[in-house]
């Protein structure tokens, strides 16, 4: 059964960071099967900035969800000219688990972070930046 999109379920984290990137003229898809990232988002003006964002929403298990989050969007580095996202509900606890991977790592991956706030703000963390 799937989650109503309210914060901080995985629906409005995903819907809102779609919003984000379609405001900013990209083209978004969303995953058709568990084999696909959750979204897509390619920029309609340059296709070389091209995104695959995995999402996570806020739960009763937020290690074994940011885990899981991680593992999926690892699996799906296969272009070191996309980048690649975790979105995640911008709680304490979301935001506590995303402080666990180290900036060395995120930088060697070219990981980005992408927070979702209740209104549907998003921030994003570049793997250079200390969340």
């Amino acid at each position: 059964m799937k989650k109503a999109s309210i914060y901080p379920n995985e629906a409005f984290v995903v819907e809102s960071v779609a919003d984000y990137f379609t405001t900013h003229s990209y083209r978004t898809a969303f995953a058709q099967n568990n084999f696909e990232p959750d979204l897509i988002a390619v920029n309609e003006e340059d296709r070389s900035d091209y995104w695959t964002i995995e999402a996570k929403g806020h739960t009763a298990s937020i290690t074994t969800d940011h885990n899981t989050a991680l593992g999926q969007i690892l699996k799906r580095m296969t272009d070191r000219n996309k980048k690649y996202a975790i979105a995640v509900p911008e709680t304490p606890q979301m935001v506590r688990e995303c402080r666990k991977v180290p900036l060395w790592l995120k930088q060697s991956i070219g990981l980005y972070v992408i927070f979702v706030d209740e209104k549907g703000q998003i921030s994003i963390y570049a793997p250079d930046q200390q969340i």
